[in-house]
C-alpha cells in the first residue's frame, strides 16, 4: 500500500507543479495582451501624428509651389523691364543724338 500511495503522491505534485505552471503561463498571457493594448494605442496615437504632419506637408508644399510661381512670375517681369530698359535706353540715345 505504501507504493501506490508514494505514486499517488507523485501525481499530486505533479498536478500541482502543472497547474502552477499554468497559473504562470495564463499571468504571463495577460501581461503580454496588456502590452499589446498599450502598444495597439501607441500605433494608433503615431498613425494619427503622421497623417497630421503628412497634412502639414503637403500644406508647405503648396506654399512653396505658390512661391516658385511667384518667384517665376517676378523673374519674367524683372526680364521684361530689363529688355525694356536695355531697347529704351539704345533708342533713347538715339532720339537723343538725332535731335
Amino acid at each position: 500500500m505504501s507504493l501506490i500511495g508514494y505514486v499517488i503522491h507523485l501525481r499530486g505534485s505533479s498536478s500541482i507543479r502543472s497547474i502552477a505552471k499554468s497559473a504562470e503561463r495564463d499571468a504571463e498571457v495577460v501581461a503580454l495582451k496588456e502590452t499589446i493594448a498599450v502598444q495597439a494605442e501607441q500605433i494608433v496615437s503615431q498613425a494619427e501624428q503622421i497623417a497630421s504632419q503628412a497634412e502639414q506637408i503637403a500644406s508647405q508644399a503648396e506654399q512653396m509651389n505658390a512661391q516658385a510661381q511667384k518667384t517665376g512670375d517676378l523673374e519674367t517681369l524683372v526680364h521684361h523691364l530689363f529688355a525694356r530698359s536695355q531697347l529704351g535706353a539704345s533708342g533713347g540715345s538715339r532720339d537723343f543724338s538725332s535731335r
